[in-house]
């Protein structure tokens, strides 16, 4: 289940099987991130009839959840139940759409070529969630001086879940030669790098 995504609600049916007595029944309150939407009762449950209990679970956090939810009836034979809840959060994850690099490089990688110095080219590529949770992060402006700046995408940024972000990099070259920066994209995706880097490469003629 993804943090930060609507929460996933679950139906449990209490049935009275008696043909005459009516069972009575009263649920615990349940703890985060589990919720009991129905109350706690007691409820009377009238004979060959069934109540209906809805549990949300709401994660806040990557990881496995498990609480029980207790029964009380007034059936003798079974006058305390326990249901098993289990579920698990999961977060966002950041996913760079460019081309993997290819050995010895190791970042992904953006490159310009060779255009005349004094002009400018400007590219784009994409960000996306490919997790069940949101993902919140921030793309890092380009260092004072660079060639290269961030035209769109810059700044905090919030994905659902297989949203994406277009970030726009132009390349304006006052000299002649190679140029190279690093773009890093920080996420707070569990489990995962808090940030991302992109070689950002150019020459200019």
């Amino acid at each position: 289940m993804g943090i930060g995504v609507p929460p996933k609600t679950e139906v449990l049916k209490i049935y009275n099987l008696h043909r005459r007595k009516t069972l009575t029944v009263s649920l615990d309150a349940l703890t985060p991130p589990f919720t009991l939407l129905s109350g706690t009762g007691p409820f009377a449950i009238a004979p060959q009839h069934a109540k209906s209990v809805r549990v949300e679970f709401a994660p806040t956090a990557a990881g496995g959840a498990a609480e029980n939810l207790n029964l009380m009836s007034s059936d003798p034979r079974h006058p305390t139940f326990a249901v098993a809840l289990v579920g698990r959060g999961a977060g966002g994850h950041l996913m760079v759409n460019l081309p993997a690099p290819e050995p010895p490089a190791t970042l992904p990688m953006l490159a310009f070529g060779a255009i005349p110095k004094n002009t400018t080219l400007a590219q784009r590529f994409s960000v996306s969630n490919t997790g069940l949770g949101v993902l919140t992060g921030s793309v890092d402006a380009f260092a004072g001086g660079s060639p290269f700046s961030l035209t769109r995408g810059g700044g905090a940024f919030t994905l659902l879940p297989g949203q994406d972000l277009r970030i726009g990099v132009q390349f304006a070259p006052t000299a002649a030669g190679k140029a190279s920066a690093t773009l890093t994209i920080r996420d707070d995706a569990p489990g995962t790098p808090s940030s991302v880097s992109v070689l950002v490469t150019g020459r200019g003629e």
